[in-house]
């Protein structure tokens, strides 16, 4: 059930976003738990991580040329994120690679991609540590966050502030601005993993406020996953 904490008279905005919240998680969630009793059995070949960003202008052929260039290297797509900001086409992608690949190798390799492209193109070796966030299980305590309101200057960072005081892990945030009648209206669905030990009261209390403060809509409700 969703825990509204401010609400002013946005509904078209907020239907809105509540519809692409639970579609997404709920799309994703089940393709991960589906994949979970799906695996492949892992391969004997050792296997080094890169991790690959870049961003350029936005054209067809972007996606293709880069993963070409990762397979004609060895490389599988373990995790990515690819969007368009403005007439930007971004990306972040983690690949697995043998362990003969080296760091050199592959910025040679994709030299050529980027440049054709013209993507400003970073690679670098992923050292995996213990320091890291801890995993959690798809939908366990994961939560959608939707703020709507008139733009303004610090929504983003007022939001956020009070997610990381209360220990409240980001693990997608996406921001759009739309054009309405009154103005620019902000968009931020924010997908996070909330703490066991969360003070929900107090959290509650802290975004109610901060929602009125910035005269913007704020709402949050566990993600909703059905079987497929």
């Amino acid at each position: 059930m969703a825990i509204r904490l401010w609400l002013s008279p946005f509904s078209p905005i907020y239907a809105l976003l509540r519809r692409r919240a639970d579609a997404r998680g709920a799309l994703w969630y089940n393709i991960a738990a589906a994949a979970r009793h799906k695996r492949m059995p892992p391969e004997e070949t050792a296997m080094k991580k890169y991790t690959l960003t870049g961003i350029g202008p936005d054209k067809p052929g972007i996606v293709a040329g880069m993963t070409a260039a990762l397979a004609d290297c060895g490389g599988n797509i373990e995790d990515s994120a690819m969007t368009i900001l403005a007439n930007q086409f971004a990306l972040i992608l983690i690949g697995a690679f043998p362990d003969k690949a080296t760091l050199e190798g592959l910025r040679e390799a994709f030299a050529p991609v980027a440049a054709a492209l013209d993507m400003t193109l970073d690679i670098r070796e992923l050292h995996e540590t213990a320091a890291g966030a801890p995993a959690h299980a798809p939908g366990e305590n994961t939560y959608i966050l939707s703020v709507a309101g008139r733009d303004r200057t610090g929504i983003t960072a007022a939001i956020t502030r009070i997610l990381a005081a209360h220990q409240v892990n980001i693990t997608d945030l996406n921001a759009r601005l739309m054009e309405n009648e009154d103005g620019p209206v902000y968009i931020m669905m924010v997908e996070a993993v909330l703490p066991a030990g969360l003070d929900v009261d107090a959290f509650e209390r802290e975004l109610a406020a901060m929602g009125e403060s910035l005269h913007v809509e704020i709402s949050y409700h566990p993600v909703e996953v059905v079987a497929l």
